[in-house]
């Protein structure tokens, strides 16, 4: 069976379509940036693809925070998009470049101000915007490198607490951050493909303004933290049929690098620290397409990922982290010869609830899920 470059294209294509949902226990990330840059070798000329993810969360939380004992759960009408845009040209047999606008980092957990987690942190939220260049080379038939780097503009980073009757303790900062990927893919036969990508940390410092009652410091930075840490995926694609895909993917992510999270200069004129002690993770991913018509294809995505949470004395109440599961369904449809669209539905969800008991005096259990829907559209030509 041979299988050409457009059916693979195809294939990775379609993967975008979930390859981005993965370390989700911290952080959450959907868009291109898990994305193999040597896989850019499938492009034939020029390619534009342009899409998003819309997430709504599900999340509620029961216990006790300095005595005061309740339930809470995230705003139920929160609901946020990230986009997606790339663009690939060839420019010889070997040589593919492109560039990917996306989200990579992202973390909500919109706790409504009033419940009785409020003092140990309400409103945190981190959005970014990502600029990669790519480089696809393809040295030998079988043997293609990638490599890419990364301009990540974390543009909100906020970190709320209520405590009354003191006051609202509201930290709101941005700042930038550089990493890169490299990507390796062999062909082992023409039906069948490995590929290693190396994810390197996120992390940077931001600065902004902070605010504690009448108190403000507009000198307020954060250390070192680690957005995203340093992540080795291995994947193995096989056409198993000419209509039948199947994939699995094994990742590696050391979040035992990322220590605390320390509030400097902040408007209460003394430490905030918020400590972590986080385990490295490991998920498995399976995917499966399958051509239903000459058109329209359809494709199943189930990963489970291990837990970041080594000690539940040490690890905050507002960054909750367990075991992760997820689960999407979707299909892609060839509207004309140069255009398909892609569309999934899914959910992100904890197998089991999560117990933090910090900051001192907190006994907090997190459960529920993350809904999400997207899709793109795939111009080539």
């Amino acid at each position: 069976m041979m299988v050409s470059r457009k059916m693979y294209k195809t294939a990775f294509i379609t993967l975008l379509a979930y390859s981005g949902i993965t370390q989700a226990q911290i952080i959450q990330y959907f868009g291109f940036q898990t994305d193999n840059p040597a896989a850019l070798q499938f492009v034939e000329n020029n390619e534009l693809v342009m899409g998003g993810t819309f997430i709504f969360p599900r999340v509620e939380q029961t216990g006790t925070v300095f005595g005061v004992s309740g339930s809470s759960s995230m705003e139920k009408d929160t609901q946020f998009g990230f986009p997606e845009f790339r663009y690939a040209h060839r420019f010889s047999s070997k040589l593919v470049a492109g560039l990917d606008v996306s989200e990579p980092v992202m973390s909500v957990y919109p706790w409504k101000q009033n419940s009785f987690t409020s003092p140990a942190g309400y409103g945190v939220n981190i959005d970014s915007l990502s600029f990669v260049p790519k480089i696809s080379y393809a040295v030998t038939d079988n043997l293609t490198f990638g490599i890419a780097g990364a301009a990540t503009h974390i543009y909100d980073f906020t970190l709320n607490a209520n405590n009354a009757p003191a006051g609202y303790f509201q930290n709101e900062s941005d700042g930038w951050a550089y990493s890169y990927q490299l990507g390796a893919m062999y062909k082992i036969n023409p039906q069948t493909f490995i590929d290693f990508t190396y994810l390197s940390e996120i992390k940077t410092e931001t600065s902004g303004d902070s605010t504690f009652g009448g108190m403000y410091s507009n000198n307020y930075k954060t250390n070192d933290f680690i957005w995203a840490p340093n992540t080795y995926a291995l994947r193995l694609t096989r056409f198993m049929t000419p209509k039948w895909l199947a994939v699995a993917e094994v990742d590696y992510s050391e979040w035992s690098d990322e220590k605390e999270l320390d509030l400097k200069n902040n408007a209460t004129g003394g430490p905030a620290t918020f400590p972590f002690s986080w385990d490295n993770t490991t998920r498995f991913a399976l995917f499966n397409r399958y051509q239903i018509t000459d058109k329209m294809g359809g494709f199943l995505s189930l990963a489970y990922e291990t837990s970041a949470e080594d000690k539940a004395s040490e690890n905050y109440t507002v960054f909750p982290t367990g075991k992760l599961a997820t689960v999407v369904l979707g299909g892609d449809y060839k509207l004309t010869s140069n255009m398909k669209v892609a569309m999934f539905v899914g959910n992100l969800f904890w197998p089991s609830d999560i117990h933090n008991t910090a900051p001192a005096g907190a006994d907090v259990t997190t459960s529920g899920n993350y809904y999400f829907a997207g899709g793109n559209v795939t111009f080539d030509w």
